[in-house]
């Protein structure tokens, strides 16, 4: 059963829907991807601890909500977005890093823990 999955340098033409994940997942790493339009998460497992999201184009803008309570690590830099990028994010998260973005419309974060900052947005 695999524990991490790394997902890069790969260009998506539409849609990236990311599903059936095994349930002993704690580790999810996206980084130098292409994506035409968006990215979904079905749903992702209880047992994730740690995502990663960097260096991705994104050709619409991205919701994050329903991340599992326990995600510890939320890495989310030097993405672009061509739309909005709201993100929830879960109560217990401990590391989280949100910088050197490009987003062309509206940034949302709600739930953000007190001792992190945004930085680096145009």
């Amino acid at each position: 059963y695999a524990t991490s999955i790394t997902i890069y340098s790969a260009t998506f033409g539409g849609t990236l829907t990311v599903q059936n994940l095994p349930s002993t997942l704690t580790s999810l790493t996206i980084y130098d991807c292409t994506i035409g339009l968006s990215l979904t998460f079905a749903s992702l497992p209880s047992s994730l601890s740690s995502l990663q999201i960097y260096n991705c184009s994104f050709g619409s803008g991205l919701t994050l909500s329903s991340l599992p309570n326990a995600l510890r690590t939320f890495y989310f830099y030097l993405n672009t977005f061509q739309g909005s990028l709201s993100l929830s994010l879960p109560s217990a998260l401990t590391n989280f890093a949100l910088y050197g973005c490009d987003v062309a419309g509206d940034l949302q974060v709600t739930n953000m823990p007190s001792s992190c900052s945004i930085n680096s947005f145009r």
